[in-house]
């Protein structure tokens, strides 16, 4: 009987982490942890940093980085230029304020912001020399109808 209590829990963990490192990668969920800050052949880590007070220069993201928006809750829709990919969804911002995304490599980006009452756009770029800490998207109040 101990095997079968150990069984169960040992498999809700290994599945329950497969599934936080899937969703992850794919929905732009939080990800604190420094080894998952790499980018693969075909795609690029970003994190993006909203601001509508204060933001501070920054070009390739470290853990350590903070921004505004901490633990906030947000949707954000994202498409290249000719708009043949499009990725919109919903997330939380992490502790550090930050907004972790992968997006395919070599393609310049419209990114589009709603949190906290507030908007904001900007241009994202997965060009090869392009940053991966985005921190210069303003997000302001917008009236509500």
């Amino acid at each position: 009987m101990k095997i079968n209590n150990l069984v169960i829990p040992i498999i809700l963990i290994v599945a329950f982490g497969a599934y936080v490192l899937f969703s992850n990668a794919l929905t732009g969920s939080p990800v604190d942890e420094e080894e998952f800050l790499t980018s693969s052949e075909e795609w690029t880590f970003l994190s993006i940093g909203l601001y509508e007070n204060s933001t501070h220069p920054c070009d390739k993201h470290h853990v350590s980085c903070e921004a505004e928006f901490r633990s906030t809750e947000l949707s954000y829709s994202v498409f290249n230029q000719d708009g043949s990919y499009v990725v919109e969804g919903t997330g939380f911002t992490a502790e550090s304020g930050f907004f972790d995304i992968y997006l395919p490599k070599g393609d310049v980006y419209e990114a589009h912001f709603e949190i906290s009452g507030r908007k904001g756009s900007g241009t994202i770029s997965t060009e090869a020399g392009a940053s991966n800490c985005i921190t210069d998207i303003r997000v302001t109040s917008f009236p509500v109808n």
